[in-house]
């Protein structure tokens, strides 16, 4: 490595080879570090000067270093220690630019991503910010000091620090050490980060807002993390608009999906982790206590959404209540059912998955959630399938419950539209096999792919109105499942393996809930079937290039 007092004249810095012309193309381009005090741009020269010098080495490391071209400059000594005076040095021709990090250039670590220091020792290094000799360890900067990736959930450009770091921005300052639990952050455009002495710029490149960039992005991601990885549609490459920060979340304006109670959307941690951020529409402090209390109760649960966070600010002219979900699932059921072919092991998988999730709120936490439909069956990612239950609204810890104001009426269960119509029937309260019969509902909306409601089955109605002369009766609703039940049956019965899957559903669908199977059995029976059945899929539908499909046809 050249010594920083040979290149006090100009004459000694050479001429920028042709090469590195080669390696100025920016496309694909999605962040820059730019050396911004002495010691980065110091560095930085004595880093390039190396390379130039010695042609056949770090042939990959130079493929991350963008030449603006070179500058006279005042230097500073880089061998002292923090409480060292700085000691002038002659002016010196330095070379200058940055640092780039490009979907086009892959590190060395596909799964980790790009790694950051001298090198010294630590032959995975891809980004070479300083020479590796002991004068820059003194300066604390090590062989390999960070790594910079894309986060795989929320496809944010992120920072995890492997020493002592810091990194400072518009949102404040915030010191990363590998001691730390949070020690990966988020780079922000117009961030500063630094790595012992050194301090650098990041700002994002201009690649991410060509509208090619999420293709080539989304091609990269699957040559990292393999052809199943996928992101959430409003994740699906860095945000170049606004956004929306507080109590350490992002988010993005516009909802991808609403309720009664509120609007969900997309957003990130500090880490880059993905999140689901719901606003609630009508705030007040007792909904709010009441959903912080079920969520709390459940609390952690691979196959339920968990509450991580939530703030509210209940003052009359600006009330809102925001709160923060993990993880963020990729689509709901709903979404899968229009948009991708299901096979028949995937529906058994994501049933397995929502099966246990109603297990485990029904037997040990005394829960019902009272508003399963596929909207609110959230898919985790495709291969393999990974189902989660979402949206706990309407949930209560009531063992029996005569509220017939929940739910969404094609989900819900007799018992319940016996109490909403008045029916003549004895007046029941209901319990927590409302749900299964809904997830069995749901599931039937899978396998069929279409909407399904049992209480269209029958001459009486006629989109969904009653005629004239005509009474709703307990025999009437049960006539009408029969038919839904004898239909769907005729429907599946030459498909071998689906047979057992309808057996199965109907099992959960059962007019009287003292023989609907329980979320527990219908569990077991699902995963004795699930564990003769073949690879899960689940596929985009082939383009229909501008015919008309029903929903549902294969």
């Amino acid at each position: 490595m050249a010594d920083p007092a040979s290149l006090s004249e100009v004459d000694t810095v050479p001429v920028i080879p042709a090469s590195w012309t080669q390696n100025s193309n920016t496309d694909n381009v999605f962040g820059w570090l730019r050396p911004m005090n002495e010691f980065a741009r110091n560095a930085f020269h004595l880093v390039v000067d190396d390379m130039i010098h010695n042609p056949d080495t770090h042939l990959h490391e130079r493929q991350f270093i963008h030449l603006d071209g070179k500058e006279t400059v005042r230097s500073v000594s880089v061998s002292g220690s923090d409480d060292q005076a700085d000691q002038e040095e002659p002016d010196q021709v330095q070379f200058v630019g940055a640092f780039k990090f490009s979907t086009s250039v892959h590190p060395k670590n596909l799964a980790k991503g790009w790694f950051i220091g001298t090198g010294r020792g630590k032959p995975e290094v891809d980004v070479v910010i300083g020479p590796p000799d002991s004068k820059w360890y003194s300066n604390k900067i090590l062989g390999n000091h960070a790594r910079l990736y894309i986060h795989k959930e929320s496809c944010q450009t992120t920072v995890e620090a492997l020493h002592s770091m810091e990194v400072s921005g518009s949102t404040g300052f915030k010191h990363i050490d590998q001691r730390m639990s949070a020690s990966s952050k988020v780079l922000e455009d117009g961030h500063l980060v630094e790595f012992g002495r050194c301090m650098y710029l990041f700002h994002r490149g201009d690649a991410i807002a060509n509208g090619k960039f999420e293709k080539s992005l989304s091609g990269f991601m699957k040559y990292h993390h393999g052809d199943q990885w996928k992101a959430h549609p409003i994740l699906s490459a860095p945000s170049t608009g606004s956004h929306l920060t507080f109590d350490g979340y992002t988010f993005l304006p516009g909802a991808f999906a609403g309720g009664t109670f509120g609007e969900v959307t997309a957003g990130w941690a500090q880490d880059g982790s993905a999140v689901a951020i719901k606003r609630f529409k009508r705030p007040n402090g007792k909904q709010l206590s009441q959903h912080l209390k079920i969520m709390d109760l459940i609390g952690k649960h691979t196959n339920i959404l968990e509450l991580i966070h939530s703030t509210s600010n209940l003052e009359p002219a600006f009330p809102a209540i925001y709160c923060v979900y993990s993880p963020l699932a990729l689509a709901s059921l709903e979404d899968v059912v229009i948009s991708n072919k299901i096979n028949l092991p995937a529906q058994f998988a994501l049933l397995c998955d929502y099966l246990r999730g109603l297990v485990y709120l029904h037997e040990t936490k005394g829960i019902m959630h009272r508003d399963i439909k596929p909207s609110n069956l959230g898919v985790l990612s495709f291969s393999p399938p990974r189902g989660i239950i979402l949206d706990l609204d309407a949930a209560t810890t009531e063992e029996k419950s005569d509220d017939h104001g929940q739910g969404t009426y094609s989900y819900l269960a007799p018992e319940i539209i016996n109490l909403k119509m008045g029916s003549t029937v004895e007046q029941k309260r209901y319990g927590s096999s409302v749900d299964v019969w809904a997830l069995g509902m749901s599931a039937f909306r899978a396998l069929r792919g279409q909407h399904v409601n049992w209480n269209d089955y029958d001459d009486m109605w006629t989109r969904g109105r009653k005629l004239p002369g005509t009474e709703i009766t307990d025999f009437v609703l049960e006539g009408r499942l029969k038919r839904f039940h004898d239909g769907f049956e005729q429907r599946v019965i030459t498909l071998g393996g689906y047979l057992k899957y309808f057996t199965l559903l109907q099992g959960m669908t059962m007019w009287d809930p003292n023989d609907r199977l329980s979320a527990s059995l219908a569990l077991r029976d699902a995963g004795n079937l699930a564990a003769t059945l073949g690879r899960a899929t689940i596929l985009p539908r082939p383009s229909t290039q501008g015919t008309k499909r029903k929903i549902g046809e294969d």
